[in-house]
């Protein structure tokens, strides 16, 4: 009898840590309260359930049965609860119960070699090893996850299924046919199977975290960019405002001259010229630094080429998801648009942007003049023979920006121009600061 107490005790203590990982890890989609109370009516006999499993068949024949009895059932209670349901969730359940079944099996080994199964291995081991794992968990391993959690929302399928595999791999070769300690043939590969279990978390953790340092540098990186072209725009603009002032005391004498001799056309023509040079200066199109940077840049190189450029930006300096991708998708669109024009005469050569709200989504058209023989149907994308970012190839880059923003990429041909437009997936709350741009 006292040998069942202490597996009662373990086994609950081990389930009651599991059920605390994984509330610290997955957050739910109600409130405290409600989850407390759903937590308590469907947790509560689940657990129930299961000791009564171990009392009539035994800690080993239950144990086979852990699958079934207990992790679908969590699952689908977890499931239920999850804010986010997606290939992340699955990985940090399967992960979590990974963890807590290693410690069983390995408490459990422990106890039978080195205790003859009398019990005590079992209940000091898990009494110590699930406070320790679960303050090494929240202390050096959650902060880092939940970071790793928000900056990759993609590509977890692949690391789901290995976890998946693993744990059902551990679970089949830990009961079945029977317990493991009875199976002594196989107890060298399972000794394998627990070590290679932590060296396989430890490489996809390390591997995860790393692409996101990875991804966090090159957005700086980015950032660091379009900061540099700014303060560049504004430095030229600088430069021209200066010169503008130093020549003004010039043209106001020159201007004076012409009106004074009554040579009207001749002034007229003089401030149509020095209006020209004031226009050269940079104008800002929206409140947000980094869009503005880019459609700044291209205005003046598009300019500097002799098109016609027109702007309708309406974005104000509210928050946009994930400005990096959408300053690449701007950039090289309006690359795009720069390569097709420089292969017109100077006269044909237009442009035109436009960026505004639609519900829940932000919609980009970029239209430039281009080829006579180029056509391109709706839901295609332009062939190039060009190397480099090119027509087609930027557009690749376009779409695939496009599609992990929750969007989709459109371009055709029609009536000698060619169109580029995106349309992007934006949060509500992101909808709320929305303005005109200038």
């Amino acid at each position: 009898m006292q040998l069942h107490i202490m597996q009662l005790i373990s086994l609950a203590w081990g389930f009651l840590y599991e059920v605390i990982l994984l509330f610290r890890l997955i957050k739910t989609r109600y409130s405290k309260g409600k989850t407390a109370v759903l937590a308590v009516g469907i947790l509560c006999p689940l657990f129930l359930t299961d000791f009564l499993l171990i009392l009539t068949l035994g800690q080993s024949r239950a144990l086979s049965l852990f699958l079934l009895a207990n992790t679908l059932p969590l699952l689908l209670f977890f499931y239920l609860i999850a804010e986010d349901r997606s290939a992340r969730f699955v990985f940090t359940f399967c992960s979590v119960n990974t963890i807590v079944y290693w410690t069983l099996a390995v408490t459990e080994l422990l106890d039978h070699y080195l205790c003859g199964g009398s019990g005590v291995c079992l209940l000091a081991g898990r009494m110590i090893l699930f406070p320790l794992l679960n303050w090494w968990i929240c202390k050096w391993l959650l902060p880092p996850y939940l970071e790793l959690q928000e900056c990759v929302p993609k590509g977890w399928w692949l690391f789901t299924a290995l976890a998946l595999i693993y744990y059902l791999l551990l679970v089949t070769m830990s009961g079945f046919p029977v317990s493991i300690v009875i199976r002594k043939s196989e107890l060298p590969s399972y000794l394998l199977l627990l070590l290679l279990m932590p060296c396989t978390y430890i490489t996809i953790f390390a591997f995860l975290y790393t692409q996101m340092r990875l991804y966090l540098s090159q957005k700086s990186a980015y950032l660091f960019q379009e900061q540099a072209k700014r303060l560049e725009s504004q430095m030229e603009s600088q430069i021209q405002i200066r010169k503008m002032r130093h020549d003004m005391k010039a043209n106001v004498v020159m201007l004076s001259g012409l009106l004074a001799a009554g040579r009207a056309e001749e002034a007229q023509a003089f401030l149509k010229n020095l209006g020209a040079d004031i226009d050269v200066t940079q104008r800002h199109f929206c409140g947000n630094p980094y869009l503005d940077s880019v459609f700044s840049h291209y205005s003046q190189k598009l300019e500097k080429m002799g098109a016609a450029v027109q702007m309708d930006i309406q974005v104000g300096s509210e928050s946009l998801p994930d400005e990096k991708m959408l300053c690449q998708i701007l950039a090289n669109g309006m690359e795009n648009a720069c390569d097709a024009l420089r292969e017109l005469p100077q006269e044909e050569r237009e442009f035109s942007a436009q960026m505004r709200y639609n519900r829940d989504y932000l919609l980009i058209r970029l239209k430039n003049k281009c080829d006579d023989s180029l056509s391109v149907e709706r839901g295609n994308l332009p062939q190039t023979t060009k190397g480099g970012l090119d027509h087609g190839l930027g557009l690749l880059t376009v779409q695939d920006r496009a599609r992990q923003m929750g969007g989709e990429l459109c371009c055709y041909t029609e009536d000698g121009y060619f169109f580029t437009d995106v349309m992007v997936k934006v949060r509500k709350n992101q909808m709320a600061g929305k303005g005109a741009g200038g």
